[in-house]
């Protein structure tokens, strides 16, 4: 369990207008405010502020698939290891194909805990 306020969260949700405000989807909580990234130029529309924003917002949807998506590695890695310890090995890329696993589930979970502070 996190201690982040629960998603979903959406750029402007009560549609005020406001490019770079973040809150839950129903907007009775505010979650981040997106700031100008430099002094805006007059009339150049705040693409990067907007994007930030938008960011922001998909960030509980994003935790929760690239929780699920190193859950799936790991899982996947160890049945291709048991396979391969039952088996034997089925082409000289087994090695790199679970080395690559084994990354991947291993920098997923490090941007998890950066997510989590830890």
């Amino acid at each position: 369990m996190t201690d982040w306020t629960q998603g979903p969260w959406a750029v402007d949700p009560m549609g005020w207008g406001a490019v770079g405000d973040v809150s839950t989807v129903d907007g009775n909580r505010a979650i981040a405010q997106a700031q100008p990234c430099q002094p805006l130029a007059a009339g150049k529309p705040d693409t990067e502020r907007a994007a930030n924003a938008q960011l922001i917002a998909a960030a509980p949807e994003l935790y929760e698939a690239l929780e699920e998506a190193a859950k799936r590695l790991r899982f996947m890695a160890a049945r291709m290891s048991a396979y391969i310890d039952a088996v034997g090995m089925l082409n000289d890329r087994d090695d790199e194909t679970l080395a690559f696993a084994a990354v991947a589930e291993s920098e997923a979970q490090a941007a998890l805990a950066k997510a989590r502070g830890e």
